[in-house]
């Protein structure tokens, strides 16, 4: 069954909070309201607190409907910026993060964070190019990939996670890209849902090739269980 969910509460401007001057937060969870540091003087463009809550509640929607929960997610966040989703996720229950960022500023200020927090037990940060990433001996259930806009890696970097064998089977996958940007994703990929929100469009996808060596989502307890063990 397909559920396309959306967006219709969330203000037009997703990252009025952060032009304001607002700092980042962590939105839920056991470290709901503690703040976030992003690099100074850089490039990298933040998932406003706006825009994450409402991400989190469409993830919320389809783990309710799937009968699933954030326990036990391992959660990989590419093109991590300042890690604000993997986090994110972290605070709700996820069981770890593995962070993919290419900039060494940006890398520093993940690692800040996961200090701030003492979470460093849960958290590996990879300082990598995702479309230069090697076969993984993991996979994961909850992607978060926030790409540059305009500049044509989501689609790269989906097929390279998945070639790769970073996605678990019916893993979900949060694609941020350019209110402006149509993407198209292969048939190892379900679209559950499509919003543009201001100068972004969010992307929900749920991984569905045929379970094989990895790991797969079990709805049977509630939560995400091991089905094989990855080579």
């Amino acid at each position: 069954m397909t559920y396309i969910l959306t967006l219709d509460f969330l203000e037009e401007n997703e990252n009025s909070d952060i032009l304001r001057g607002g700092k980042m937060r962590i939105i839920a969870g056991r470290w709901k309201g503690m703040p976030l540091r992003g690099p100074e003087n850089s490039l990298t463009r933040p998932t406003s607190d706006r825009l994450r809550e409402a991400i989190f509640n469409i993830l919320n929607s389809y783990f309710m409907k799937e009968n699933l929960s954030f326990d036990a997610l391992r959660v990989l966040d590419c093109f991590a910026g300042t890690g604000a989703l993997g986090l994110e996720a972290l605070s709700r229950g996820a069981q770890s993060v593995t962070f993919i960022e290419k900039s060494t500023e940006a890398c520093r200020s993940i690692r800040t964070n996961i200090d701030d927090l003492k979470a460093q037990t849960q958290c590996h940060i990879i300082q990598s190019d995702v479309l230069n990433l090697r076969i993984s001996s993991v996979s994961y259930h909850l992607i978060f990939l926030d790409p540059p806009y305009g500049q044509a890696l989501c689609e790269k970097a989906l097929e390279n996670l998945l070639n790769q064998q970073w996605l678990a089977d019916h893993a979900v996958v949060v694609v941020e890209s350019g209110a402006s940007e149509s993407l198209t994703f292969s048939d190892g990929f379900q679209l559950l849902s499509d919003r543009r929100v201001g100068s972004a469009r969010v992307w929900i996808l749920v991984v569905n090739r045929k379970a094989s060596d990895n790991e797969s989502f079990s709805t049977s307890k509630g939560k995400l269980e091991k089905i094989v063990e990855c080579k």
